[in-house]
């Protein structure tokens, strides 16, 4: 026979409750879909895009821990990036896959990633950027040397890395990072262009236009001073960000983009959103990437 030792004292259910049931925990995940097109009046693709997740876990295999303390962990993190080759026949091609490949063989060899928002400081941030921008960077000056005919070429990149929910943005160049957001279409980055830069000293937009390709800022093998801007965001559920080259931003208007994004899944959406730079004209390459924050519920111990 078994004793009734907890009676109906709160704090025993409690306890009881906390022992032998689960609890629900939120978790946040990034689903992400990307793709690239050489467009309808290029005669090849210089555009190149990763997206890339990092898991971190951990797993309890022994411990005199008390039961209540024991939790297993599962960091993730994601980076999605675009890079836009410029230089023609300078091999843009080349340059953009060279930055990609560069980034990626960085982030294999560092000694840690960001994979707690917690850990943010803003500060180290740019550090990190810079020492990615320094590798590739030193990466195109190797190259430019063992090949002359390379000496113009360059790329944009435009990244966001995100620990979910929180997301950082960098910007290198007119590749662009959007978020769209109950049922709105915010453009997060800032074009490194003349005309973005006489637009913000007031000249008017039709004279400034004819400036829109001029870069201020790219990577590349005579590039000096590169220089990356930062932000940072908290994403919400139902939040969708773009990643995408100026193929689409030129042929499709933010009106239509938001349209795209806001009936459709994420696999139609891109596809909708490629068909309709083509259909737009399809005078340049074009890559996009899209991700959704999807916030699951997860049962762990109370």
């Amino acid at each position: 026979m078994f004793e009734n030792t907890g009676g109906n004292d709160p704090n025993k259910t409690k306890e009881h409750t906390r022992k032998f049931f689960l609890k629900e925990r939120i978790e946040d995940q990034i689903a992400a879909v990307g793709s690239s097109h050489v467009g309808l009046k290029r005669s090849r693709n210089e555009d190149h895009f990763v997206i890339m997740k990092r898991t971190r876990s951990s797993e309890i295999l022994d411990s005199n821990l008390p039961t209540m303390k024991l939790q297993s962990g599962l960091d993730e993190a994601y980076a999605l990036v675009v890079a836009d080759g410029i230089g023609g026949a300078e091999m843009g091609d080349v340059a953009s896959k060279l930055a990609l490949e560069t980034a990626i063989e960085a982030s294999e060899m560092a000694t840690s990633w960001l994979m707690k928002f917690r850990d943010f400081d803003a500060q180290q941030v740019q550090e990190r950027v810079d020492a990615y921008i320094e590798r590739i960077q030193d990466k195109f000056d190797n190259f430019g040397v063992d090949h002359p005919a390379a000496n113009k070429m360059g790329t944009t990149l435009t990244c966001a890395y995100i620990v979910p929910p929180h997301a950082i943005i960098v910007q290198i160049g007119d590749s662009r990072a959007y978020l769209f957001r109950d049922g709105e279409l915010r453009q997060l980055t800032r074009d490194h262009t003349v005309q973005q830069l006489l637009l913000e000293q007031g000249i008017p937009e039709e004279r400034a236009k004819k400036f829109s390709n001029v870069l201020l800022n790219s990577l590349g093998t005579s590039r000096n001073n590169v220089e990356s801007e930062i932000s940072n965001l908290e994403l919400q559920p139902g939040d969708r960000l773009v990643i995408c080259s100026d193929g689409l931003s030129d042929m499709v208007d933010d009106d239509t983009i938001g349209e795209i994004l806001g009936q459709n899944t994420l696999d139609d959406a891109l596809q909708k959103l490629m068909q309709a730079a083509l259909d737009g004209g399809g005078k340049d390459n074009i890559t996009v990437i899209l991700a959704d924050l999807v916030r699951q519920k997860t049962q762990t111990l109370a």
